[in-house]
């Protein structure tokens, strides 16, 4: 069996070359999240935007950016790599007051500080 960082690595490859498409900036700072953090991080980072783009497009508006920092909270230094990752998409993807969107207010707990859960977490992601 493969260890997890290479099961991720192709996940994550096609994920950056996705974002890339729409920003090559917001690319770039993905890959600063790969080069420093690894896949795992990097892997929950482009879910975060894929997770906003999705609501971008259905609401062509973010509601609550904090809703998807659970994700990446045991990653709490790769969170400004991907603040300005999401900066740059939503500047891309022509968001309605982008440039004002608080991303500061939407840092993630870490593991260590959060409240036990109710449930485990699963072991791939």
């Amino acid at each position: 069996m493969e260890p997890a960082s290479d099961q991720y690595a192709e996940v994550v490859s096609t994920y950056i070359e996705m974002i890339r498409r729409d920003s090559g900036e917001a690319a770039a700072a993905i890959e600063m999240i790969l080069a420093r953090f690894g896949a795992r991080a990097t892997l929950r980072a482009t879910l975060v935007i894929t997770l906003i783009k999705m609501e971008v497009q259905k609401n062509r508006a973010i509601e609550d950016i904090s809703a998807h920092s659970y994700l990446v909270k045991d990653f709490p230094k790769a969170w400004p790599l991907l603040q300005q990752a999401i900066s740059y998409c939503l500047i891309a993807w022509k968001v309605p007051g982008a440039a004002s969107v608080d991303l500061l207010g939407a840092t993630p707990t870490s593991a260590d500080e959060e409240a036990p859960a109710s449930a485990p977490e699963p072991p791939f992601l």
